[in-house]
This record gives structure tokens, C-alpha cells and sequence, in this order.
């Protein structure tokens, strides 16, 4: 796993499909698409379209798709706020092969996209960080116990307190 970037999905309103909380979702390419070659459709977990990637990731995501140079997986993180009707944030996982990171990282950077890596703070409070791990592991688990994990994980790190520095400054 490269890391992830956050994406749009738009064109809600268009299908019946819906996103209910904290979801995993398909990230199909859609090559034929009459209105945008770089389509990436999105479907929920019952295969029901969602919408699509917003343009401006899939225009970077699309030829690396084609070219086979990374695999793309998606997850809405748990959206309490309700979000809009017209879009929802999502978290495009990457995946490529070892040999690939730099080639891959630099052509996302070049596509104006913000990669989010392991060595990144955001890294560490997403979802991503559970993936990664599983990947690791080899361990292939239900979506259910995937984002049980999440849940642990989130619930340590909101006991963690922020610390005030000290009154009396630093010393050099």
C-alpha cells in the first residue's frame, strides 16, 4: 500500500445506490463512459452504483489504472456529520508493487493530488492505517471486522490528552 488520497464521490443524485455510515466501496474504471474516458464508477457493498470519482482524481488515477501501474480500493469513512446529498469524502487506497513507489508517488504529486503516506500524521488517524496493517498480515477479513479494528483503534487514540507546554518556555 502507497498510501491514500481523499476523493469526492459525486453525481449522488444520480443513482439509486447509497452509502449508509462507514462503508467500503468498489472503485470500477469506466473507460467507455460517454462523458469523462477517466470514469471511475463507485459501487456500495451490495454492487449498487454511487456515484463517481470526482474528475479531478480520476484524470490522475485512470491511466495508472490502465497501465496497470497501481490497484485503487475505496472507503467512506464514518460520516456522523451526514454529509451532503450531492457528494461524500472518500479515502482511495493505492496499491502498487515496491518497484513502482517512486514512479507511482510522482505521478500523483505531478496530478496536483495530495498523497497520504504511512510516515503522514493523517496516516495514523484513517482507516487506511487498519488496511495496511491487514495487508500485512495476509489475513483476509470481513468488512464487519475490518472496521471493528478501526473502531479500537479510534477509540485509543481519543484517550489520548493533549499535553499544554510548559509556563516556563525551553532552554537552548
Amino acid at each position: 500500500m502507497l498510501g491514500f488520497v481523499i476523493a469526492n464521490i459525486v453525481g449522488l443524485q444520480h443513482y439509486s445506490g447509497t452509502i449508509s455510515g462507514r462503508e467500503m466501496v468498489g472503485l470500477v474504471r469506466q473507460p467507455l463512459n460517454p462523458y469523462d474516458s477517466n470514469a471511475i464508477k463507485v459501487l456500495n457493498t451490495r454492487t449498487l452504483q454511487v456515484g463517481h470519482i470526482e474528475r479531478s482524481v480520476a484524470s490522475v488515477l485512470s491511466p495508472l489504472i490502465d497501465a496497470r501501474m497501481i490497484h485503487v480500493e475505496g472507503i467512506v469513512p464514518n460520516s456522523r456529520g451526514g454529509g451532503s446529498r450531492y457528494k461524500i469524502p472518500c479515502q482511495v487506497h493505492i496499491f502498487t508493487r515496491l518497484e513502482m513507489f517512486d514512479v507511482v508517488k510522482d505521478e500523483i504529486y505531478r496530478g496536483g493530488l495530495q498523497l497520504i503516506c504511512d510516515n503522514d500524521v493523517s496516516f495514523g488517524l484513517s482507516e487506511a492505517v487498519v488496511v495496511k496493517e491487514k495487508m500485512e498480515v495476509k489475513v483476509i477479513r470481513s468488512v464487519d471486522e475490518i472496521f471493528k479494528l478501526v473502531d479500537k483503534n479510534v477509540k485509543k487514540k481519543a484517550k489520548m490528552v493533549a499535553m499544554d507546554p510548559p509556563n516556563g518556555g525551553y532552554k537552548v
